[in-house]
């Protein structure tokens, strides 16, 4: 029976008879504006009391913390020191001062000071909350030097892992990669550097670099030669790819430990942006000349638009749940694209902006955690743009989109589809608008014109007025390639080295798909790489000048390689005879930087001595070239640049051999089975012999 609601039911409990209360309609004390400070008197000291001081929250029975004046401090020292404290009080005040330096309220200086008065302390619960903060302040102070410096260390002027001469990568400048972060952070590095281990770029494996940081935890395994002013030393010089490797590994480690990302699915920021920073180092700082952003174009960014354009590709920034899930995003989408929209976005806003917006982020958010969004907001800031939304487009949604572009007068028309590698993407698929900056270019200085962004599917734009010193009334979008999107038509091709590697590159994929096309097909394909490998290759030669510089040096040995493969007579008879010297002792028949081409020209055409009765086909060359590699004293660099060209031997007994030969842990470690497995994967008559011998 309900009570509440039948009159006749003799007892109705209190809760039940109540008259609704009516309320202020003025704010409650909680909810009042209250005062922030106040003043109060103390207390009278007792007579007895030998020190005149004070302490707050007795016995530590109030939930808050108290800073007090230093004056006060230091007679509550004295105050420790006379066993005036209780021992809870003691416990507090130790707890306090630590926690107010720690937050930033006070120096841990003078809290370190506050200890001296509690020598002689008897009480365990005091000396356990010392012995903490002791602990916390050492682990902080870890990297701090000792009173009285040690005389420095006289480290030898060449890394101790290289059998070559001094390089010019590594000796010169231990600490570059992070004396260059540290003006951008705004910050300097939160340790120092260590120089001992700064030089070895790893030609077996690019990314087994040890870090010049401290934190670093990559090992080194055999490593090459470094690069050398030289012409005549062994060793081959380091592509800026390879180089970006270590000077990547020493910024993130700085920015990991200058600050920490919130959560697994910013993973990305951290290497993208030590990645986009690391090339930038590269290419502002240490090696200028070097312009290695044309590399970056080729290497990072090539490799990011390639995958990309894939239908099972993914956005940069995905969701994580648990930390299990994160070896799912350790890719190049996150690596290579996430570096080359940072580094969109840093064209779009320039450098310098960009860099004050990273410097605002780092000081706001140094030592705690942060999020992408914080960076966003730092850099919005900065510039005055909407960062947010525009990186949002690219971080939060999959693929990129190709610009069709037509010019009409002083404008162009530009529209926005997104690009997929097989140039179906369906109404579905094409949802997304990306804020895209064309960048024009029509000759001359670059003009800033940060305004020409895309934000719709279709836009015109007016374009620069072309200089009166440019010959050509043209222009072209995406100047630098700092933007990550295609435009259709493409580039004007000139025989740089970046243009001749990616047309190598792409050549080298339609001969993979047509290597079971007939003959002529095979023939045409050789014909045209000659056409445009070779005239590069005989006007540059086969000798390094001095003072070259380093992208010439790698256009030499790729249009070498490129013509030599194809067939070009001339050079296959050059190679030949160089190779016959080279291996009866002149070592100075061929440079170190030619000899993996040459090795992979004699053995693409090579003579094979037919099969003997009962026996196999013999060749000299691979013989020769497969002691290259078997002989232990010739450094790590030139061995892999035998054992890579060992696939490119034509007779497919031979093949079947050299599989064997490669998956024998005797001969070769299972870390650089890839290399031989390369050029056999490059090389048509190997037919199906890889997929047999493979497990």
């Amino acid at each position: 029976m309900d009570y509440r609601n039948n009159s006749s039911y003799p007892y109705k409990p209190a809760f039940a008879q109540q008259q609704p209360q009516s309320y202020p309609s003025q704010p409650t004390y909680q909810q009042q504006p209250q005062p922030k400070e106040g003043t109060f008197a103390l207390p009278a000291k007792p007579t007895a009391v030998p020190v005149d001081f004070y302490k707050l929250n007795l016995d530590q029975a109030n939930f808050y913390r108290v800073q007090y004046a230093a004056a006060d401090l230091a007679r509550l020292g004295e105050a420790v020191e006379h066993g005036l404290v209780p021992t809870a009080d003691r416990v507090g005040l130790v707890s306090d001062v630590f926690a107010l330096a720690a937050a930033g309220y006070s120096s841990t200086v003078d809290a370190l000071a506050l200890l001296s008065h509690f020598k002689g302390e008897q009480e365990y619960i005091v000396l356990e909350a010392i012995a903490a903060k002791l602990s916390q302040v050492k682990t902080v102070w870890a990297m701090e030097p000792e009173p009285q410096q040690p005389q420095p260390v006289a480290y030898p002027s060449q890394p101790t892992y290289s059998q070559q001469p001094a390089g010019a990568y590594a000796a010169p400048g231990y600490a570059a990669p992070v004396a260059v972060a540290a003006p951008g952070y705004g910050v300097p590095a939160p340790a120092p550097v260590v120089p001992a281990v700064a030089a070895p770029i790893v030609a077996d494996d690019p990314n087994a670099v040890m870090a010049l940081y401290p934190t670093g935890n990559e090992e080194p395994s055999e490593p090459a030669a470094v690069a050398d002013d030289d012409a005549e030393a062994e060793a081959a010089p380091a592509t800026p790819p390879e180089l970006a490797n270590p000077v990547v590994e020493t910024i993130e480690s700085v920015m990991v430990d200058i600050g920490t990302l919130q959560w697994w699915n910013e993973l990305w920021l951290n290497e993208g942006f030590a990645t986009y920073v690391g090339w930038l180092a590269i290419a502002r700082h240490l090696f200028p000349e070097w312009h290695s952003f044309v590399a970056f174009v080729g290497d990072d960014m090539a490799r990011a638009l390639t995958l990309d354009a894939l239908r099972s590709s993914h956005p940069i920034e995905v969701p994580v749940k648990a930390p299990s899930e994160i070896s799912q995003i350790f890719d190049a989408i996150s690596y290579s694209k996430g570096a080359s929209v940072i580094r969109m976005l840093s064209s779009w806003l320039t450098e310098d902006v960009f860099l004050a917006g990273v410097r605002k982020y780092i000081q706001r958010f140094k030592y705690r955690n942060a999020a992408t969004t914080d960076l966003w907001a730092a850099l919005s800031e900065a510039s005055g743009m909407d960062v947010g939304q525009f990186m949002a487009l690219w971080t939060q949604k999959v693929g990129y989109p190709v610009i069709s572009a037509e010019r009409q007068g002083n404008a162009v028309t530009v529209k926005q589809a997104r690009f997929l590698s097989t140039g179906d993407a369906t109404a579905d698929e094409d949802e997304t608008v990306w804020w895209c900056p064309l960048a024009p270019y029509v000759g001359g200085e670059p003009t800033n014109s940060a305004s020409a962004v895309l934000k719709q599917k279709e836009g015109t734009f007016a374009l620069p007025a072309k200089p009166t010193a440019v010959p050509v009334d043209f222009y072209k979008l995406n100047l630098d390639q700092a933007n990550f999107y295609r435009v259709q038509p493409g580039m004007q091709v000139r025989h740089e080295y970046i243009v001749l590697e990616a047309i190598a590159a792409k050549l080298s994929q339609v001969k993979t798909v047509w290597a079971m096309e007939p003959e002529p097909v095979a023939d045409q394909l050789a014909a045209l790489q000659r056409s445009i490998f070779a005239p590069t290759a005989h006007a540059m030669g086969w000798e390094y000048p001095d003072g070259e510089s380093h992208l010439d040096g790698l256009k030499r040995q790729l249009a070498i390689g490129q013509a030599g493969m194809a067939g070009d007579k001339e050079l296959v008879a050059q190679a030949k005879a160089r190779f016959a010297r080279f291996i009866q002792g002149d070592t100075h028949a061929i440079h170190p930087n030619l000899r993996g081409a040459v090795y992979a020209i004699v053995l693409r055409h090579s003579s094979v001595s037919p099969a003997a009765k009962g026996g196999e086909p013999h060749s000299a060359e691979l013989e020769a070239v497969k002691a290259i590699w078997e002989n232990e004293s010739t450094p790590m660099d030139q061995r892999l640049a035998a054992l890579g060209a060992l696939g490119h031997v034509q007779d497919s007994t031979l093949l079947a051999g050299l599989l064997e030969y490669a998956m024998d842990e005797s001969k070769v470690r299972p870390q650089d089975v890839m290399y031989p497995l390369r050029s056999v994967a490059a090389n048509a008559p190997a037919g199906q012999l890889t997929k047999m011998h493979l497990p």
